[in-house]
């Protein structure tokens, strides 16, 4: 397949490098990012009609899909593996090239991949842009963004900042 859907991440961290705390692994991002993170994950998310994310990250918006969008969820059960896809809702296991070409054939023209860091780390290499919020508080240790910090994207071309959080937008080469 000849990509050209369009491929962005979307994620907030903390300023210590962590999209979630270790001991709070599934808490949904909305308790400790702030209202302009959210905002700006439900305009650029509803633009592109769908998204894509692991079980967990699923379960943090209380296992719903988040409305005017295809929430597509990345899972190992066999059981919501066997569920038939709605428009709003579809469980799978396709490789990331799989589910894209699927996806562009079916005339979505760009796809946000919302978390975990699995599911960060499968799409790396179909990757486009990462818009990256960077929250104002530190966890001291916890889950990063991806496995390997070396895959982050090296240029930046936006930034701006709000009340001591920043946004950011990388592009992959």
């Amino acid at each position: 397949m000849k990509q050209t859907i369009q491929v962005k991440a979307i994620a907030a961290q903390s300023s210590d490098g962590f999209i979630s705390r270790k001991e709070t692994a599934g808490e949904s991002s909305v308790k400790w990012t702030s209202p302009e993170d959210t905002r700006r994950f439900k305009e650029f998310t509803k633009q592109a009609r769908v998204v894509v994310m692991g079980h967990n990250t699923f379960k943090t918006f209380g296992a719903k899909p988040l409305p005017e969008r295809l929430n597509i969820v990345y899972t190992r059960d066999a059981v919501l593996l066997s569920t038939p896809w709605t428009p709003e809702l579809g469980y799978t296991d396709l490789s990331p090239e799989v589910l894209l070409e699927t996806l562009q054939n079916n005339g979505y023209t760009e796809v946000f991949i919302c978390g975990g860091t699995q599911i960060y780390d499968r799409f790396r290499p179909f990757m486009n842009y990462l818009y990256l919020t960077i929250e104002p508080v530190e966890f001291g240790d916890g889950i990063p963004l991806f496995t390997d910090p070396a895959a982050m994207p090296s240029q930046l071309i936006g930034s701006a900042q709000l009340d001591g959080t920043r946004f950011l937008t990388y592009l992959f080469s």
